[in-house]
C-alpha cells in the first residue's frame, strides 16, 4: 500500500509539474503590429474626436467615454451606446459614432475596463465585471439623458459581449440591441477557414494555446489564481496608449458568451444582426443559420462586399447601421 500510495503521489506531482509548466512557459512571441489588420483606419480624421470623459464604476475605478451630441434645441432622440472591438478602443468606432449622430442620435462609446487609458491593460478582477461595468454605465446614461430609449450595438468582440449582456439578467437596461460581426464562437461552421486572403487580418491575434491548456486543467482542479496572466497576444504597437496588446482569460472569458446556443436562445431584447458577406472570420450565412436555428424571428443582414472592418468604417455599412438607429 505504501508503494501504491508513493506512485500516486510521484504521478500527482509530474502532472502539477505539467500543469504548471503549460501555464509558466506556454506563451508565443507576441507578434509584430500587422498593418493589415489596421488598414481600414488610415486616413480617418480623429482630430474630431469628443473629449475622454470618466465615470465610476461599482468598485470606484474611473472608465472613459465619450459622447457625441446633438445641438441644443434638437428633439429628444434614442442613445445609441456603441461597443469597441478586441484589442482596440473607443476612438476606432469613430467613424460609426459620426454617422449615427449625423442621422440624428445621441451616441457614448465607453473604453471597457482593460482597454484604453482603464489599468491594468488586457486584465478584469472577475469574469462578469464588464457586465457590471455596463450596468454603471446605464445609471450614469439614465442620469444624463432622462427617459430616453437605450439602444446597445456591439462590434466584433464587442458584439459577442453585447449579445452575452443582452440575454442576461440586465438586459432590459436597453430596448434593443445590434450586433456587427460578432466574436461569439471559436470553432464550428460559422468560422471561416483560415486563407490566404484572410490571412492578414486573422493573424492579428495570435493564442497562447498551451497556457491555455495549462489553466483549463487547473479549473478542473479549481484552481482560477493564474487566470490573470495573458493568454491571448494582439499585433498592435507594443508603445500604444490606444490599443491593448494582451488579454487575460478573464478578459476573453467575460467577452464571448459561454455557449453562443444558450445565448441566442436566451436574448430578452429585440436583437438584430449585421455581418459582411466578406468578412475574414465568420462565414455570414452560416452565421445567419446558427442564429437562426434558436431564434428564427431575429434578423440577419448580410452586406454584399464587406470584410470586418468594413462595418464600422465603409459608407454602405454605415449606411446600413444608421437605418437600423432610425428605424
Amino acid at each position: 500500500m505504501r508503494r501504491v500510495g508513493l506512485v500516486i503521489a510521484i504521478v500527482l506531482l509530474a502532472v502539477a509539474a505539467a500543469v504548471g509548466g503549460l501555464i509558466a512557459f506556454g506563451t508565443r512571441s507576441v507578434p509584430t503590429t500587422n498593418p493589415a489588420a489596421v488598414a481600414a483606419f488610415r486616413g480617418m480624421d480623429f482630430s474630431t474626436l469628443p473629449p475622454l470623459e470618466h465615470y465610476a464604476a461599482r468598485d470606484g475605478a474611473q472608465l472613459g467615454f465619450r459622447r457625441y451630441g446633438l445641438p441644443a434645441g434638437a428633439p429628444e432622440p434614442a442613445v445609441i451606446v456603441l461597443l469597441h472591438g478586441a484589442a482596440d478602443s473607443g476612438p476606432t468606432m469613430h467613424a460609426l459614432a459620426q454617422s449615427l449622430r449625423n442621422a440624428g442620435l445621441v451616441v457614448y462609446v465607453p473604453e471597457l475596463r482593460g482597454h484604453g487609458d482603464s489599468a491594468p491593460s488586457g486584465d478584469i478582477r472577475y469574469v462578469g465585471q464588464l457586465e457590471d461595468d455596463l450596468v454603471d454605465f446605464a445609471v450614469l446614461l439614465r442620469q444624463r439623458e432622462g427617459s430616453a430609449a437605450l439602444r446597445l450595438v456591439g462590434f466584433s468582440a464587442g458584439g459577442g459581449f453585447a449579445m452575452r449582456f443582452a440575454s442576461g439578467p440586465h438586459a432590459t437596461l436597453f430596448s434593443s440591441c445590434l450586433l456587427l460581426s460578432p466574436g461569439f464562437a471559436y470553432s464550428g461552421p460559422m468560422v471561416r477557414p483560415p486563407s490566404a486572403a484572410t490571412a492578414g487580418v486573422r493573424a492579428f491575434a495570435v493564442p497562447y494555446v498551451p497556457r491555455l491548456t495549462g489553466l483549463m486543467l487547473a479549473h478542473l482542479l479549481g484552481i482560477h489564481a493564474f487566470d490573470g496572466l495573458p493568454v491571448l497576444a494582439f499585433a498592435v504597437p507594443a508603445d500604444s496608449r490606444t490599443l491593448t496588446r494582451t488579454y487575460s482569460l478573464r478578459m476573453l472569458s467575460d467577452l464571448v458568451p459561454g455557449d453562443y446556443r444558450q445565448a441566442i436562445a436566451a436574448l430578452r431584447v429585440p436583437t438584430t444582426v449585421m455581418i459582411g458577406d466578406a468578412d475574414e472570420f465568420a462565414v455570414a450565412s452560416e452565421v445567419a443559420r446558427a442564429f437562426h436555428a434558436y431564434r428564427p424571428e431575429i434578423p440577419v443582414i448580410i452586406l454584399p462586399g464587406m470584410r470586418h472592418l468594413d462595418l464600422i468604417t465603409q459608407p454602405a455599412a454605415l449606411a446600413a447601421i444608421d437605418k437600423w438607429a432610425t428605424d
